[in-house]
């Protein structure tokens, strides 16, 4: 009679943890959006607005001249490391692991850079492969662009 008694409170257990599990299926995916990306009131709303900034434009005529610019950046590994030569004999690299120095490079880090000027107004955008750029960097750049 006692191993009865075990059993149904064992099932009831498992059954309740069944029932929780199914439950909480049912609310994560019950939840996911599946309206098509151009459907959707984001897309449509940045549309709207990219329209509105595109109906302020004015023409502009002049001469274009435009620049383009590729760099590696690549933090080079050396026994005897020079830091104002980009060489480090340690290094941590944002996406390499679980705070694990890097002993090498796999791929080559770049900068880019286009520069175009119409009628003496110039605009440049620049892309690095890193996650962030210090604060530093973004000002040491901002204050060569304006030399």
């Amino acid at each position: 009679m006692q191993t009865k008694k075990w059993q149904r409170r064992l099932f009831r257990i498992l059954g309740a943890l069944a029932l929780m599990l199914l439950i909480v299926f049912y609310i994560a995916t019950s939840t996911i959006d599946t309206t098509p990306y151009f459907e959707t009131s984001y897309y449509k709303n940045t549309i709207l607005k990219i329209d509105a900034e595109t109906n302020k434009m004015t023409p502009t005529k002049g001469r274009l001249l435009a620049g383009f610019a590729k760099i590696n950046i690549t933090p080079k590994v050396n026994d005897a490391p020079d830091s104002t030569k980009g060489e480090f004999n340690t290094i941590k690299m944002a996406g390499f692991g679980d705070g694990k120095i890097a002993v090498g490079a796999h791929d080559s880090i770049f900068a880019k850079a286009i520069a175009v000027e119409v009628d003496g107004q110039e605009i440049v955008f620049i892309s690095m492969d890193m996650v962030s750029v210090p604060e530093s960097v973004v000002l040491k750049i901002e204050v060569n662009l304006k030399n």
